[in-house]
């Protein structure tokens, strides 16, 4: 009985963990350097992602 010929598949290793480098900013409070998303703890608005 003939088979299709099926391409061995090689076992790939796991990508390296890497750390983020996004931080998040306040658009009105530059100052405010956040390592998460969240609210600006001086006005309330949210924060935005800086890369």
């Amino acid at each position: 009985m003939n088979r299709p010929h099926q391409p061995s598949v090689m076992p790939t290793s796991p990508k390296p963990v890497v750390a983020s480098t996004t931080h998040y900013t306040c658009p009105m409070h530059p100052e405010i350097d956040k390592p998460q998303p969240g609210n600006c703890p001086k006005c309330g608005m949210t924060l935005v992602p800086v890369a």
